[in-house]
C-alpha cells in the first residue's frame, strides 16, 4: 500500500470511529465482568473514553449482584471456563436481568460462540479483538435494545478515538 493510500485509509478509519462514537447513547451503563485486573482497567478506560458509564465486577457472584442492583444497559462477560456461560444463564433466568443484552468475550476455545448462544448471550467476540470491533458490537447491542439509533451523548475527549493512551488496547 502506498504512503498516500495508507493516509487515506487512516483518515477513513478515524472518520468511521468518530461517527460511531458520536452516536453513543447518553451515558449508557455497561457492566464489565472481567477477572483480569489489567484487562478490566484497559476496557474500562476504552469504554469511558467512548462515552459510556462503566461499572465493573471481578467474579460471577459480584457480576450477578451488581447487575441486579445497578440495572446496566449491557453486560460484558469475560470469564474463564464455565463461569461465563453459567453467569449468562443465571442473568437470563433472573426477572431483573433477563432482558439485559449480554456480550461474551473469550480468548479460550471454550466458551465459544455456540456455548455463548446456548447460554443466552446476545453476541460473542473471540479475543484477540480490536477496539473498533468491540465498540461497534457494544453500540450495535445498545441500538438493538432500544429499536432506534440512540441520540445525544455527553461530550467526549478529543482523543477518544485514539484508543487507550493513543494506542489500541492489546487484549489476548
Amino acid at each position: 500500500m502506498s504512503r498516500l493510500n495508507r493516509g487515506a485509509h487512516r483518515r477513513r478509519a478515524r472518520k468511521s470511529r468518530t461517527a460511531l462514537l458520536e452516536s453513543v447513547p447518553v451515558m449508557a451503563t455497561l457492566l464489565l465482568g472481567e477477572i483480569d485486573t489489567d484487562i478490566r482497567i484497559a476496557f474500562t478506560m476504552l469504554f469511558r473514553r467512548a462515552g459510556y458509564h462503566v461499572i465493573t465486577a471481578a467474579d460471577p457472584r459480584s457480576i450477578l449482584e451488581t447487575a441486579q442492583r445497578q440495572g446496566p444497559d449491557l453486560v460484558i462477560l469475560n470469564l474463564r471456563d464455565d463461569d461465563g456461560p453459567d453467569t449468562c444463564r443465571i442473568l437470563r433466568a433472573d426477572a431483573l436481568t433477563s432482558d439485559t443484552p449480554v456480550l461474551m468475550l473469550s480468548a479460550d476455545l471454550y466458551p465459544d460462540a455456540g456455548a455463548a448462544a446456548a447460554a443466552g448471550a446476545d453476541a460473542y467476540l473471540a479475543k484477540p479483538l480490536n477496539n473498533d470491533d468491540l465498540l461497534h458490537q457494544v453500540h450495535s447491542l445498545l441500538t438493538a435494545r432500544t429499536g432506534e439509533c440512540p441520540t445525544g451523548r455527553r461530550d467526549r475527549p478529543a482523543d477518544a478515538d485514539a484508543g487507550v493512551f493513543g494506542h489500541e488496547v492489546p487484549v489476548s
